[in-house]
């Protein structure tokens, strides 16, 4: 690994991963080697994806770092950049970084550089949320999601219990920047904001592209979002759609989600290759009968029904607000060690 330089684009979720895995970074020159989920060599997503969760703490030794080693010395590229969200916590850490998961990592990239993509926490939360309502099922409120009761929040909750646990006040971003200078050293951790993707893509292509020491083209105009979540009263009716498949009667569903699904196994590439239409025909059948697959049917009719109700599109404005102002502190801070590239996006204008 001499002589290489190791960026690590260790996340959050919901600010932008897929999108700079499959549309920004495959744009660097080939002086710099792209390492993604999504790339054909996946031998170091995978070693980070089985051991950075490392629970028990095994320390890194000498075969583990040189087999590390060897992978990266068979790379031309002298720059490595290594994309995978999972290297900070998940949803069941609250997103913030790990100390057991800062050490694996500096254990085998002792050189290596950390880039951040920061997203105005309130937006991240959100996002987030409209996520789990559109690919999981969830139809509880926001209020309920976040812990929201007499405008404050309560507290983290140990994530075997609770599962999904995020706790808005504690994404401190200030303080995750310090804890990964500390631990890779000053000038070594990147950090840029979300929302320039949208609202200044050629400042955050040029910024990305100084970091990593290359050329960067960028489009005329940002990329399309992925994995975009229903927002509005689309979102209002996924949430009621989810519930009404949530139902029971007698401890049965109402509507099964994946109706015959339990007597096919439709993802084995076996089952596709020798029942071909049949089982397109079924997973297409499986995709219209779920609430995504409903969605786009009912919305047209019954969207400007609860619009012509009075009911707000955005509801949760005080949930919102509540989380700005929890995090102010560190935003404010966060932004004045950055020159001020966080002030007009919402991190610290609340006050």
């Amino acid at each position: 690994m001499q002589g290489k330089r190791v960026i690590i684009h260790a996340g959050f979720p919901r600010t932008g991963s897929t999108l700079l895995q499959q549309e920004i970074f495959p744009r660097f020159d080939g002086s710099v080697k792209v390492i993604t989920p999504l790339s054909k060599d996946r031998r170091l997503i995978d070693l980070f994806t089985l051991s950075c969760r490392n629970v028990k703490l095994v320390p890194i030794g000498d075969t583990d770092k040189k087999y590390v080693d060897d992978i990266v010395s068979e790379y031309p590229e002298n720059t490595l950049l290594i994309s995978f969200e999972g290297l900070l916590g998940d949803q069941c850490d609250n997103f913030l970084s790990l100390p057991h998961i800062t050490e694996e990592l500096r254990a085998y990239f002792p050189e290596a550089e950390i880039l951040v993509i920061v997203r105005r926490q309130s937006e991240m939360v959100k996002s987030f949320y409209r996520l789990l309502v559109w690919q999981d099922g969830y139809h509880k409120s926001l209020k309920e999601f976040v812990r929201f009761e007499d405008g404050k929040f309560e507290g983290y909750r140990d994530q075997w219990t609770y599962g999904v646990n995020v706790y808005p006040p504690g994404i401190d971003f200030f303080s995750l920047v310090a804890f990964l200078e500390s631990s890779f050293g000053a000038g070594k951790v990147h950090v840029l904001p979300y929302e320039w993707i949208k609202s200044d893509f050629g400042r955050f292509c040029n910024s990305l592209a100084t970091i990593v020491g290359t050329s960067l083209p960028n489009t005329a105009g940002p990329p399309p979002v992925i994995n975009r979540g229903p927002h509005g009263y689309d979102l209002m009716l996924m949430i009621g759609l989810n519930r009404f498949w949530d139902a029971r009667l007698f401890g049965f569903p109402i509507v099964p989600k994946r109706p015959f699904a339990s007597h096919f196994d439709l993802d084995c590439p076996d089952y596709r290759e020798k029942y071909g239409w049949a089982s397109w025909f079924l997973r297409a059948v499986i995709s219209r009968m779920s609430p995504a697959g409903v969605l786009p049917m009912v919305s047209p009719v019954l969207s400007p029904l609860i619009k012509g109700l009075g009911v707000s599109e955005d509801p949760d404005r005080t949930i919102e607000m509540a989380i700005d102002e929890a995090v102010f502190p560190s935003n404010a801070a966060l932004n004045e060690k950055l020159g001020g590239i966080l002030s007009g996006l919402g991190y610290c204008d609340c006050r």
